[in-house]
Order: C-alpha cells, then structure tokens, then sequence
C-alpha cells in the first residue's frame, strides 16, 4: 500500500482537493481533510466531498494520530 500526503496550494481548499481526488476513475485514496475550519457546515462539506476524516488543526495531536491509525490499520 502506497501513502501520500498532498499539501493543497492557497488557492484551492483541502475539501477541493479532495473532491478531486475522489473523482478520479479508478483512484480511492483513504482523506483525511484537515482545516483551521471550525465551523460544523465545514466538516459536513468535507464528507460530502468523501472525505474520510475531518480534523480541525486547533484539536490535540490524539485526534489527528486517531484517524492516521484508522486509514492505515484498518
């Protein structure tokens, strides 16, 4: 299994970024969006988009190891 972090540029947003990634035929990459977002309408956009994670940099560093562990240890 191959992992990836992709680091989106200031003039598209993580969800975005995801949506694209999702959108790729064939493609199925496990995302864990991770924002300065706050805001509940955010984290639903982001699972809209499929994203998998939603973790808001302001949270503890427990959340964002949490969701890295669900991806690769499924």
């Amino acid at each position: 299994m191959s992992h990836h972090c992709i680091q989106s540029k200031i003039d598209l947003t993580g969800v975005e970024t995801c949506r694209r990634l999702k959108a790729i035929d064939g493609c199925s990459p496990k995302v864990i969006v991770m924002t300065g977002q706050v805001d509940s309408v955010d984290a639903a956009k982001a699972k809209d988009a499929g994203a998998d994670y939603y973790v808001v940099k302001t949270s503890n560093c427990k959340e964002l190891l949490s969701a890295v562990q669900k991806i690769l240890i499924p």
